[in-house]
């Protein structure tokens, strides 16, 4: 049985109620006073200066209900029909809504996202479950174009590392006298691949937000000695490019964040400003703004061209010139995924400034104004514990 009958027979089934409830208020209020039999008064009886001398019929109760039934019959029939035809009309104008959405549910489930209800009208309950609808397939749009270009775009640079591996294999088939050039290439090749993969694991698990009941655990940290050990993991690297570290962090200054999060969105972003420095320095700042941990990590690398900027934090962007041109490319997923680990903090990550001579990124998070901040547990411990 349909909702739409369902409701029908609800309707008319409270008309016929209420049509029940009237003809017993007439039975138990008003029949009720009337004499259960006929009276007949005679003619003689009645003056005449009352009325005119005849025989005076005063109808019992039975005469009454005779008269009553048929037409009280009449119209809870009237009821009946009138209720399931009205019942019938307004159930179908009251789904109406309903059937628009299990239409847009029967697209989606076919592959077809782009498809909105848009439901016009006042605002009730169908119109919000038809705003919710459109803004989950909105999402849901954005995650499913977001999975596939992130798979285009994986296939496209897992080829080129792979490239290298088969034309060094052929070469050294070749020409085994190439064997320590080539075994260079395969070592640089393996390098890619490996830090491709972990970029593409780590960047693929946070595509999906958590469950709320595994939702990471969020607690106040001291951004210092977590800055302090990133840089400290940094050093034999930096130090080989001849690139210095200069941090500017007040040491009571506390974010509130997952720690592991957190610890990798600043690693990629620092990886990306010592990747791209030749010489010179990497300076990290950071002060209270606003309720907001607002930290900066400033390179004297090339820059990002200005026509680029918007593209810094998609996945597999890379850059081109100079950083697409440097010894360490890298894979283009370290900046997307510091905007992912960021923005499930409840932060903003951004490029402040960028120039020929160096560019600044810019990290905010929120702040935590508590005196009891607890120890501060290495960093590694902790992504070891996540």
């Amino acid at each position: 049985m349909s909702v739409r009958l369902k409701l029908a027979l609800s309707y008319a089934g409270l008309l016929m109620l209420t049509g029940a409830v009237l003809l017993a208020v007439v039975w138990v209020f008003l029949l009720r006073y009337v004499p259960h039999d006929a009276i007949v008064v005679s003619a003689l009886d009645v003056p005449s200066n009352f009325i005119e001398p005849a025989d005076l019929f005063i109808p019992g109760r039975y005469d009454l209900w005779r008269a009553f039934a048929p037409k009280a019959g009449a119209a809870m029939g009237f009821l009946l029909v009138f209720g399931l035809v009205g019942g019938w009309f307004l159930a179908g104008r009251m789904l109406a809504p309903l059937a628009r959405i299990t239409d847009a549910t029967r697209l989606a489930a076919t592959g077809s996202l782009s498809h909105r209800i848009q439901l016009e009208g006042r605002s009730d309950e169908f119109r919000e479950l038809a705003d919710a609808f459109d803004a989950m397939l909105a999402r849901l749009e954005t995650h499913v174009a977001e999975q596939q270009r992130f798979a285009a775009n994986a296939s496209h640079e897992l080829r080129t590392p792979l490239t290298t591996l088969s034309l060094a294999i052929q070469l050294y088939d070749r020409q085994a006298s190439m064997t320590p050039a080539l075994a260079d290439i395969t070592r640089t090749g393996i390098a890619q691949l490996q830090a491709l993969v972990d970029r593409v694991l780590a960047f693929d698990l946070g595509l999906a937000p958590p469950a709320a009941e595994q939702s990471p655990p969020i607690m106040p940290v001291r951004l210092l000695p977590l800055l302090e050990e990133i840089i400290e993991s940094y050093q034999p690297i930096a130090s080989a490019k001849g690139v210095y570290f200069d941090m500017h962090v007040p040491p009571e200054l506390t974010g509130v964040a997952h720690i592991p999060s957190l610890g990798r969105a600043l690693h990629e972003v620092v990886d990306n400003a010592v990747r791209y420095s030749e010489g010179g320095r990497v300076t990290l700042a950071a002060q209270l703004h606003d309720g907001h941990a607002l930290l900066s990590i400033s390179d004297e690398g090339p820059g990002i061209p200005y026509e680029e900027r918007d593209r810094l934090f998609e996945a597999f962007y890379r850059g081109s010139g100079a950083r697409a041109l440097s010894a360490t490319p890298g894979t283009g997923l370290g900046l997307s995924i510091a905007r992912r680990d960021i923005e499930a903090l409840g932060g903003r990550i951004w490029l402040e400034e960028s120039s020929p001579h160096g560019s600044t990124i810019c990290v905010a998070i929120p702040a935590a104004s508590l005196d009891d901040v607890p120890v501060y547990e290495g960093l590694r411990e902790r992504l070891v514990n996540a």
